[in-house]
């Protein structure tokens, strides 16, 4: 019973994959300068277009659903404003953009840096975690562009306490975008379709979370379907924090932090196990 106790425990160590992100914060920074300037070499607007692309496409999307299908957030609310509209928008489509961003670099990030997967010195599991911590440093610029744009409409009395618990949730939430980036980053090595397999998922993902239409468009029978997202929580907990000053249950909280947690663990469990044989399939 004690053994079984002591693997468990090794099991769910999530500080130890964090000590050893930590012991390599120097490395761990120039990946993610490294990432930032190969996906931007040769290009005008550098580090802008990481925010020019999803502000392009709130507009198309506010277009299309605001005005063409008339879409509202609030159903009982007729008043309710265009910018109210794309701003709760846009705070969805965040969450999903990292997690998409992260999700698609992860995919061939082996592949890519081969260099380093035959150094065996070398702490490949800080690959995959650097493209979402990556892709994290742009939404927090977006996120900041939301606070903005609020006071900027609504003025400063959008402030609230329950904005404080916001950078805690985007954190469970790297753990979780992390997590999956480790799973990825190993079956990718493996399995070379793994890109294509997550262009797939993400387009299911983005039509079946709650970025540019609510909840209670979608019918009580398939709720279901929302429920086994996880996107889905963190997106509505999110607006809640930073949009409705409202602060979600205890029962949600419990949630979002037994997902991150365990995704984050198996992701790391995963990805440590498979890495063995990287060198040899690459």
């Amino acid at each position: 019973m004690n053994r079984i106790l002591k693997k468990l425990l090794v099991l769910i160590n999530v500080w130890a994959p964090l000590k050893y992100v930590y012991d390599h914060r120097s490395l761990t920074g120039n990946l993610i300068k490294r990432r930032f300037s190969q996906m931007y070499r040769s290009s005008m607007m550098g580090k802008l277009w990481s925010i020019i692309h999803p502000l392009f496409m709130l507009l198309i999307y506010a277009y299309v659903f605001r005005i063409v299908f008339e879409v509202r957030w609030d159903m009982e609310n007729a008043n309710e404003t265009d910018s109210m509209f794309a701003i709760t928008m846009f705070t969805g489509m965040i969450f999903f953009n990292v997690f998409a961003e992260a999700l698609n670099s992860s995919a061939n990030v082996m592949a890519g840096n081969v260099n380093f997967v035959k150094k065996t010195i070398f702490p490949l599991e800080l690959l995959p975690i650097t493209q979402s911590l990556g892709a994290a440093i742009t939404g927090v610029i977006c996120f900041a562009l939301v606070v903005v744009a609020r006071v900027i409409f609504d003025g400063f009395g959008i402030f609230s306490w329950s904005m404080l618990l916001f950078p805690l949730l985007f954190i469970l939430f790297l753990f979780f975008v992390s997590g999956i980036c480790l799973f990825v980053a190993s079956l990718g090595v493996y399995f070379r379709d793994t890109q294509f397999v997550c262009g797939i998922i993400l387009q299911m993902l983005f039509f079946t979370t709650p970025i540019f239409y609510p909840v209670e468009r979608v019918p009580e029978e398939y709720h279901w379907v929302l429920d086994s997202n996880p996107l889905s929580l963190y997106v509505s907990v999110g607006r809640k924090l930073l949009l409705n000053g409202a602060v979600p249950g205890a029962d949600s909280w419990l949630l979002i932090v037994l997902i991150s947690v365990l995704v984050w663990q198996c992701g790391w469990t995963w990805f440590t196990t498979t890495k063995k044989g990287f060198a040899d399939v690459l």
